[in-house]
């Protein structure tokens, strides 16, 4: 996608409400030159254990404890994670895993020693998670699931990929057919950070059920595109029942609708929802860059500052059916440029690297 796709940029608004506070997340998160890095928990009752997996040099025959013996599939990999532990499960960077994704029913131990799925080695391209016409991450329903980070990963659901030759466009209830789809009891800490997500029928959903709610999430410098529904809603990003959510750094292009696949968008599919009970205060969407879609609709407001949306609607605040009384008031400068901004340029025409560094102020 060589300059985000060709696009220029024709109208940019700078964004900010006014009536939030900050998101009460860990200071350390993106302190790394930008990223969340994680230490291994090496002392104490609970000890962290790394497990690898690689589509093309494992076995699940394998014990999965090193690299030179690295289980084959997902399944076999998330079956060695202990629940409550500080364990890593890390894919080979470069492998494809076809037809396959990741059900979590276990938690982590703290913010700070998390259930983490990442990548290792050496390889350009992100460990490719291949779910077809499946979710790429499920979390168990009905369970409540604490301290997990989902970092480095390309999912896509590309069977239903219009170009795909078993391309099946049909299975697109929103968490049914979400690149995670966090629809549980709640939890407290969940970071999703340097991923990629397309061709969903919504690209994150995060919703929690029951007498919990979802708290303390941190999105960070995600490419979501493509997401789209045949006869179901569709979302970029979806949230309900969330509190202490951070939105910042992360591309959201093309979603709610898909020209590709004849699919239109209509007033509800947007690039970001927050719905009711996703609670206002403590909600920050900063440094995001919106195109193509539906902008964000912020039913409970929250602080929106230094976002930029290219051909798209800005930002809906406090509306709805039931619109909350928090809210939001918004003030707009709009600018115009006829070039494509450097922060578009940071994806590589194979999508498989982004770029480590903050993204620059806009002129």
């Amino acid at each position: 996608m060589s300059s985000f796709r060709s696009l220029q940029l024709s109208l940019a608004f700078l964004l900010l409400c006014t009536t939030a506070t900050q998101a009460d997340l860990p200071p350390w998160l993106g302190s790394a030159d930008g990223w969340t890095e994680f230490t291994e928990v090496t002392s104490g009752p609970r000890t962290t254990r790394t497990i690898y997996v690689s589509s093309s040099q494992g076995s699940d025959s394998n014990d999965g404890l090193s690299s030179a013996t690295p289980k084959a599939t997902l399944a076999a990999g998330m079956s060695l994670v202990r629940d409550g532990y500080p364990d890593r499960l890390l894919l080979r960077r470069g492998d494809v895993w076809e037809d396959q994704r990741f059900s979590i029913n276990r938690s982590g131990l703290s913010p700070e020693g998390p259930l983490r799925i990442a990548s290792y080695g050496t390889a350009a391209a992100r460990p490719i998670v291949r779910s077809g016409i499946e979710s790429g991450v499920v979390f168990s329903f009905g369970e409540v699931t604490d301290f997990i980070a989902i970092q480095d990963i390309d999912f896509a659901a590309h069977r239903r990929d219009p170009a795909h030759p078993s391309y099946d466009p049909n299975v697109d209830y929103f968490d049914d057919n979400a690149g995670i789809s966090a629809t549980h009891s709640g939890g407290t800490f969940l970071l999703v950070e340097g991923c990629r997500f397309r061709w969903y029928s919504s690209g994150i959903v995060i919703q929690s059920f029951g007498a919990g709610l979802q708290s303390d999430v941190a999105i960070r410098r995600n490419v979501i595109i493509d997401s789209y529904g045949v006869s179901a809603f569709s979302q970029g990003l979806y949230a309900y029942r969330t509190q202490h959510l951070l939105i910042e750094e992360n591309v959201f292009d093309v979603n709610g609708h898909l020209p590709a696949a004849g699919v239109e968008g209509s007033i509800f599919d947007h690039s970001v929802y927050l719905q009711n009970e996703s609670v206002g205060p403590g909600t920050v969407v900063r440094g995001n860059i919106f195109s193509r879609g539906d902008g964000i609709q912020m039913r409970e407001g929250g602080l929106a500052e230094d976002n930029l949306f290219i051909r798209t609607s800005a930002l809906l605040c406090g509306s709805g059916n039931d619109p909350t009384s928090q809210g939001s008031s918004a003030t707009c400068s709009a600018t115009s440029s006829s070039r494509a901004p450097t922060s578009m340029e940071r994806i590589t025409a194979a999508g498989a690297s982004w770029s480590t560094t903050p993204m620059p102020a806009l002129p």
